[in-house]
């Protein structure tokens, strides 16, 4: 009787938790769109940009009597999502807190002209809060750098403008970095919070990203987005100082192979680039310049391109800045997204310097003003 009970019990037990479990990655999304029947919502993944540009309907609901909804257990690959009514998106973070849609047409008069709009408006509780304060702050900041990105490419932008605009940005992303640690670090039981830790993992750094993790509670690390920071964080220790280097096997631009290994005893600097990158390629005159003066010392470079254009751009731009090492476009190798992933790059430039043994000396993300002083260190002792 003793064993039955026991046995009994962890049954139960078992079944509990795996309805906690169903409880915490299933969404449920409804509303109601007056003078919306027979429309249908959707609720699409939207993620990435160029070629590289991802759009896939995941739900979708017809509209009846006024009303809609989905509810199913949470897909395995998306980030955010975008809720979609009339031509109209609206971004939101699918989460175990039900969300409540409001769809409504209002009249927009302007010079005399009356047009239809649809207007949206979600109600997913303190996670949804959490989630709009954090896109609407990272909004900001992409805009800013959007904005920047054009003025260095206007010829008429003075050098003082760019700085003003440069000193803004920097100001900007330093009141982000303080808002989002503290929306990381206030909400330790939300689902939402190990989305923002892991958005912004690389800005972080791995130390405190272990200690935001660390803060969580039991359900939020549990969760889809805990689930992937925690990947985020075994991923970001690969490619610490001191790490083997994730081998891999690639072809350049004249069709040859190329593998990590193929630079074994000597300094390789792995340059993360792009041809629609202003900055990357304002770093190519210094790269050209580290380049002849060590290359002959046991130093070499490996251009590896993410693309958003087509080949023949990229081919353009190495011809365009006079590159002398072996280059590879990342786009169009099969593996090249795995490159990405396995040297965690997440932004454009970034370099990572390696050993002769192949181990990772150090990482730079955008700006890489240490790298003259590092190389004279290696090559004049």
């Amino acid at each position: 009787m003793i064993l039955l009970f026991f046995c009994i019990t962890n049954c139960v037990v078992a079944q509990s938790d795996r309805n906690v479990e169903a409880d915490i990655f299933k969404y449920d999304v409804s509303g109601t769109w007056e003078g919306g029947d027979g429309q249908y919502v959707y609720i699409r993944i939207e993620e990435g940009i160029g070629t590289n540009r991802r759009i896939e309907v995941i739900d979708s609901a017809l509209v009846e009597n006024g009303k809609f909804r989905m509810s199913r257990p949470l897909p395995d690959n998306f980030a955010e999502v975008a809720f979609h009514a009339g031509g109209v998106p609206k971004t939101f973070i699918l989460v175990k807190t039900p969300m409540i849609v409001t769809c409504t047409v209002i009249e927009r008069a302007r010079n005399g002209t009356v047009t239809k709009q649809m207007q949206i408006m979600l109600d997913g509780g303190p996670e949804q809060e959490v989630y709009r304060t954090y896109v609407d702050a990272r909004s900001a900041e992409s805009v800013m750098m959007i904005g920047l990105a054009m003025g260095e490419r206007s010829p008429g932008a003075s050098a003082g403008r760019r700085d003003t605009m440069t000193q803004l940005l920097h100001a900007r992303q330093e009141l982000n970095r303080r808002l989002f640690d503290s929306l990381a670090t206030s909400n330790p039981d939300m689902s939402v919070t190990a989305f923002i830790i892991n958005d912004q993992a690389n800005n972080f750094g791995l130390e405190r990203i272990e200690e935001m993790f660390n803060n969580l509670t039991p359900y939020a690390k549990v969760t889809f987005f805990g689930k992937k920071l925690e990947t985020t964080i075994d991923r970001m220790k690969k490619v610490e100082q001191g790490a083997q280097a994730s081998e891999f096997r690639l072809t350049t631009s004249d069709n040859n192979l190329v593998t990590l290994a193929d630079y074994r005893g000597k300094y390789v600097l792995l340059s993360f680039w792009g041809s629609w990158c202003a900055p990357c390629r304002r770093s190519h005159p210094k790269l050209i310049e580290l380049y002849t003066k060590y290359k002959d010392q046991g130093f070499d470079i490996l251009g590896l391109a993410n693309e958003r254009s087509t080949d023949e751009v990229w081919r353009k731009a190495i011809e365009d800045d006079g590159l002398l090492w072996r280059q590879v476009n990342l786009t169009t190798n099969e593996t090249g997204a795995e490159v990405l992933k396995n040297y965690n790059v997440f932004a454009f430039p970034t370099k990572i310097l390696v050993d002769p043994d192949g181990k990772i000396i150090v990482t730079y993300v955008g700006a890489s003003g240490e790298l003259e002083t590092r190389l004279e260190e290696i090559f004049n002792k």
